[in-house]
């Protein structure tokens, strides 16, 4: 068994996003499944405290939801517009600089939900940033511009369990453009001309909102520790922030402390959620809501961050960059990788975070470092899977196994041809097409399970074994929104942590996999295609790590290394006795920047 931080951890912004995005779609009821831990640890306590606000949050707008019109229109959101004017203390008669039009932001998006009475409409507003399934990242700005239809005499308010607040809005082209003045990652806007309806949400938030602000600065405060604790381990395993190596940082002077980003950002997240916690006192619910949920944005900055570096940690092993310093990586695009190595003719590499599966959760990130150190480190065996050449015609015979969806109107093959794509001598082909007659038309718009797909020859496995999958793939269409696309899928990890693009691979591109035994058994991998077309596969690969797998750290060893903790500005109530989060905990002791302080763990 793993130690606690060993079993990968639901993030309440991950919840939150996952709602706000079935809402938006025309979800009726929102189902949440869960095991008792929901109800033991700390960790259940924060999802079962989001479910609570999402619960409030969706009961104001009930009818509405159940009752609102389709289909349900999607809308950009856009940066305030640069300056019409030159800055103050500018030269005289000076012009304002020249700046491009800007453009939609990537993720965030607004889904409005209009009455059945068509006096208003309710919007969704929700930051669906890419790789937010793994780790979300601030996801908050000023100044969020918002246009949508609508009449002129509607009136805009932002509603959330502290309270109704009112927004600007001005008519431009388009409709009524609003503006959000601090968003983070979702927020509901009533537009609407009856103003009954308004009174009646704000009869019922003063009912709510008492519990709802203690529910969310319980929510920090629990996070924080938890943030804390794992940064904690990150840091004393030498996984800082700040790397004096990495030629994108500006080096610092001789004498200098080294930056401590970690400390700062735990910090600034502890004097929200003092500041949260004064505004409670004076009952002011408004300030003290939105305090609570600013806590938790420095909170992300910093799990972003370690996310980031042990991603970049994976992709440096297969993608030597030489003397050229390494591009940033950004959860708006995690390719820039793929797209230097193509300027320079090298290896194209698909290595996605589903490759470690301890980099899909922050709480695992001390694990995934080990992996990295065994991908390095490691020295591999022969190919495991003689036949993943596919230079023999005979896979039948070779073990291949056909694992087809039976699907009406679509015939799906697999076979080995000659002159692959790409130059190679072989490859295998794996096509789902119609059927001889059948309008192409009558069929499914998408697809998202492999409608053609086969299955490698098994190999035994036993507990604990580090396997290393490799492979080729191409696929030259464009998969519709909705379809898989490639499936490369393996029979640890299965459906949830497969390989799944839904865009062209023009080239031959190389499909990396790591994974770890869990027990005795069989390992196979299924080679597939959700979607229309042809794909080619070639060179599949499974290796394994020559004798043992460098083990895991006990339980044991886990709790006996130093943790680096930050105390946060004093509490409002100063009890010697209590923690600086008001969470029950034992007493922190002083720790500075420079060494981290071994703390006691403690019981559930």
């Amino acid at each position: 068994m793993p130690p606690e931080w060993g079993f990968l951890r639901v993030l309440p912004e991950q919840l939150r996003l996952n709602t706000y995005l079935a809402l938006s779609s025309g979800y009726r009821a929102i189902g949440y499944r869960a095991d008792a831990d929901l109800t033991r640890t700390r960790a259940g306590r924060v999802l079962l405290i989001e479910m609570a606000l999402l619960n409030e949050e969706i009961d104001l707008f009930q009818a509405l939801i159940a009752q609102g019109a389709d289909p349900i229109p999607f809308y950009l959101t856009y940066p305030s517009d640069p300056p019409a004017l030159p800055q103050p203390g500018g030269q005289v008669n000076a012009r304002p600089i020249q700046v491009k039009e800007y453009g939609p932001f990537e993720g965030i998006r607004v889904a409005a939900i209009e009455t059945s009475d068509r006096r208003g409409s309710l919007l969704l507003v929700g930051d669906y940033m890419t790789n937010a399934q793994f780790q979300p990242p601030q996801s908050a700005m000023n100044d969020l511009k918002i246009t949508v239809p609508a009449r002129e005499s509607a009136q805009a308010f932002e509603i959330s369990p502290g309270g109704a607040r009112p927004l600007d809005r001005e008519r431009v082209p388009g409709g009524t453009r609003i503006n959000v003045p601090d968003f983070g990652l979702t927020t509901l806007i009533l537009f609407t001309t009856d103003m009954a309806l308004k009174d009646r949400i704000e009869v019922e938030l003063a009912r709510v909102r008492p519990m709802a602000v203690s529910l969310a600065i319980e929510q920090a405060e629990l996070q924080w520790q938890f943030v804390s604790e794992i940064n904690g381990r990150l840091v004393a395993d030498g996984h800082r922030l700040y790397d004096p190596t990495d030629p994108r940082n500006t080096p610092i002077q001789p004498g200098t402390p080294a930056p401590n980003d970690e400390a700062e950002l735990l910090v600034k997240s502890g004097e929200s959620i003092k500041s949260a916690r004064e505004a409670q006192e004076r009952e002011d619910y408004q300030l003290a809501w939105d305090e609570a949920r600013r806590a938790l944005r420095p909170l992300r900055i910093l799990m972003q961050a370690h996310w980031q570096k042990g991603y970049e940690a994976m992709l440096k092993i297969w993608t030597p960059l030489g003397d050229d310093p390494p591009p940033k990586l950004t959860s708006a695009n995690a390719n820039q990788y793929t797209k230097l190595l193509k300027k320079k003719k090298r290896t194209n590499f698909q290595i996605l975070p589903i490759a470690s599966p301890p980099l899909i959760a922050f709480n695992t990130l001390p694990q995934h470092f080990l992996w990295v150190d065994w991908m390095r480190k490691s020295s591999w065996s022969r190919n495991l899977v003689p036949s993943g050449s596919f230079d023999d015609e005979g896979l039948e015979e070779a073990g291949w196994v056909n694992r087809s969806y039976q699907f009406d109107g679509i015939e799906a093959k697999f076979q080995t041809v000659e002159n692959g794509p790409g130059g190679r001598k072989r490859a295998l082909k794996v096509s789902a097409r119609p059927v001889e007659g059948r309008p192409i038309d009558d069929l499914p718009p998408y697809l998202d399970f492999p409608v053609a797909a086969v299955n490698s020859p098994a190999i035994p496995m036993k507990a604990g074994q580090f396997f290393r999958i490799t492979v080729w793939a191409q696929h030259q269409l464009l998969s519709a929104p909705g379809m898989g696309g490639v499936i490369v899928r393996d029979s640890i990890g299965g459906e949830q942590l497969q390989y799944r693009l839904d865009q062209p691979l023009s080239e031959f591109s190389k499909v990396v996999l790591y994974r770890r035994a869990p027990s005795d058994g069989e390992l196979t991998v299924t080679l597939g295609l959700a979607g229309y077309g042809d794909a080619f596969f070639d060179d599949l690969r499974v290796e394994v790590v020559e004798g043992d797998a460098p083990e895991s750290p006990s339980p044991a060893e886990v709790a006996a290394r130093p943790r680096l903790r930050v105390r946060p500005a004093a509490p409002a109530n100063p009890d010697p006795n209590r923690s600086p989060l008001s969470v029950p905990a034992p007493a922190l002791p002083p720790v500075t920047a420079d060494r981290p302080a071994t703390v006691p763990r403690t019981s559930r």
